[in-house]
């Protein structure tokens, strides 16, 4: 997963009339479905218990890393004290290019629950160790 173009919509926007944060995320083939990534919702519940659940029940729809990543930005923010409550992620016309959009209330939070959030996203599907700061081991 590779995240590009981060930018803050300061303001009523295309998305939202609250303050966004929007990023391109353009996922690889086996990550355009979550469910393809062996052992990827356990490792993603073991560093980060509070994500909802990725899959609605009575539904089978892949799920892109993108959409988790967008509920994990969301996620982040409400932790830290955050009132945030939108975030969507959209397919673009290029295939496994998405636009991931997640609400802020402080855009430096905001933009860190996005960088935290792909670092947890690389973690979870690349067996990595991860410090709270930030770090891999």
């Amino acid at each position: 997963m590779e995240v590009s173009r981060v930018r803050a919509l300061r303001g009523p926007n295309l998305w939202s009339r609250n303050t966004c944060v929007e990023a391109i995320v353009n996922c690889g083939e086996a990550e355009k479905d979550v469910s393809k990534i062996s052992g990827f919702e356990k490792r993603l519940c073991a560093l980060f218990p509070e994500i909802a659940f990725l899959q609605v029940v009575g539904h089978n729809v892949a799920i892109p890393l993108a959409r988790v990543l967008e509920l994990a930005a969301l996620g982040l923010q409400a932790q830290a004290g955050c009132l945030v409550t939108f975030s969507r992620t959209t397919a673009t016309t290029e295939t496994g290019v998405y636009q991931v959009v997640v609400e802020y209330s402080q855009e430096k939070v905001g933009r860190r629950a996005l960088e935290t959030g792909a670092a947890v996203m690389r973690c979870s599907t690349e067996q990595y160790r991860f410090r709270s700061g930030g770090s891999f081991a």
